[in-house]
């Protein structure tokens, strides 16, 4: 393997810090005013908010889409950092990332706010989904990793549009934060330290003491919740989203999540969703429903699926039309069965120096099989499975990836979601410099192997 094996021996590393400082690399809380940043087309605004939160998220002032009243109908309108100097996003080694961080507070109901940024002088790209929209009525973090975009300049701009018959109190905007660290799930985690590196795709979710719904956290002091001081909102669909952790087993152990939760939803649902390797989400427990007026650990999920991935785990809620109530609580998550990073005594992790595909495991097989593969830098990267006769199958893989190694799980079915039939098969993996356009369009490694499906 074109990698190189350190082992940190007798350390304790903390999951906040692995042996390495956060490094600041931005920072705007706005209480020295508006500096060089400036509107695209008007509307934004910073100062102290007198419409909307009842204060900033710390300090006394933010940016907003206008302070004192609503945002206007038929709004399009960006708040962009200033052209000059831009932020200088570093090199980064696994697993270093490089995370965008704000607070937020919105009501936008029908509009939407995009997170966009602009790469070494290039053309604004959106990096949320979902879009933020509908309402928030508490400040919640918002976090993005940028590490893709390492060894770039970068412009970050918060996109506001509004339709033509809409007004609302708006999008409010405060501690924006780039930071290059070492960001992973603790292990168990309790919250006690706050919310981390955890984040809300659409607002709702804070972490801290709840004062509606339960009258306490499951253990010690903080929790997690869909609003700690008042009913979620309707119309509400929300992420808490962790940082990732690789699910790395113990040697005759199967990996395994729990968790505690309290919960009042009557009509509305909450989920837990996987996504491996910044994939896609997939639901794997739930939907939990009704109310549970008393904290209860959850069924345990199997996560076994998912070996030798990284991962993030997700606590996704959603609300129906006229529906509100205490919300999700969520305490005391842990996963069971897999290699600790943050124990004391050895630590071992791979600084990819080359690329590399591996044989698929296990090989034969029925019906999945797991492909593992390597960058040694960020690039795009298309890994797509193709019959003997050179006819494409399946697409696994058609983005853009940063440095590490991944896994990446084939079913034995096609782009339709058929079930292939047995034989032959063959994987190849392209990988390149980052396209900005479609992935793969730059090769800088072409590789493919074959395989063998018996059913």
């Amino acid at each position: 393997m074109k990698s190189l094996l350190i082992v940190l021996s007798g350390l304790i590393c903390s999951a906040g810090s692995f042996a390495q400082t956060p490094d600041t690399l931005f920072f705007q809380d706005w209480e020295s005013g508006i500096g060089s940043w400036f509107a695209s087309n008007g509307v934004w605004e910073v100062g102290i908010p007198m419409v909307g939160p009842s204060s900033t998220h710390s300090g006394q002032r933010c940016a907003a889409t206008i302070l004192n009243g609503n945002y206007p109908s038929g709004s399009n309108t960006r708040l962009e950092s200033p052209i000059s100097p831009q932020i200088v996003l570093p090199s980064v080694s696994p697993p270093e990332k490089i995370l965008l961080k704000f607070w937020h507070w919105f009501r936008n109901w029908n509009d939407n706010g995009s997170i966009q940024i602009s790469v070494n002088g290039g053309s604004w790209q959106t990096i949320n989904n979902p879009l933020i929209t509908g309402t928030s009525n508490a400040w919640t973090q918002y976090v993005a990793d940028l590490s893709l975009f390492a060894n770039s300049t970068i412009r970050i701009g918060f996109l506001f549009q509004s339709g033509t018959f809409d007004n609302d109190n708006g999008w409010y905007i405060d501690d924006i934060l780039v930071v290059k660290k070492v960001s992973l799930l603790n292990n168990p985690e309790d919250f006690e330290a706050g919310v981390g590196d955890w984040g809300a795709d659409n607002g709702v979710w804070q972490v801290g003491v709840p004062t509606v719904g339960p009258p306490n956290a499951y253990s010690s002091l903080n929790c997690a919740g869909t609003m700690l001081n008042a009913n979620y909102p309707s119309s509400k669909s929300s992420r808490l989203i962790s940082p990732e952790i690789d699910i790395i087993p113990l040697q005759g152990q199967s990996p395994i999540l729990f968790f505690w939760h309290w919960f009042r939803l009557w009509n509305d649902a909450g989920r837990v969703q996987i996504s491996v390797n910044h994939g896609a989400w997939q639901t794997v427990a739930g939907p939990f429903s009704g109310t549970s007026p008393v904290w209860t650990q959850a069924p345990p999920v199997d996560l076994s699926a998912y070996a030798d991935s990284s991962v993030r785990i997700a606590f996704y809620f959603q609300s129906g039309t006229f529906d509100n109530d205490n919300g999700w609580y969520i305490d005391d998550i842990r996963i069971e069965g897999i290699q600790d990073p943050t124990s004391i005594g050895e630590v071992h992790f791979q600084v990819v120096t080359g690329f590399e595909l591996s044989q698929n495991y296990p090989n034969p097989f029925n019906p999945t099989t797991a492909i593992r593969y390597q960058l040694p830098k960020s690039g795009s990267v298309e890994l797509t499975i193709y019959n003997l006769l050179g006819q494409e199958i399946r697409k696994l893989v058609n983005e853009n990836r940063i440095a590490g190694q991944y896994t990446v799980q084939w079913d034995g079915r096609d782009e339709t979601g058929a079930a292939v039939a047995s034989g032959v098969y063959l994987y190849r993996l392209k990988a390149g410099e980052p396209s900005g356009g479609s992935p793969g369009a730059a090769q800088g490694f072409v590789e493919t192997k074959k395989m063998l499906l018996l059913r």
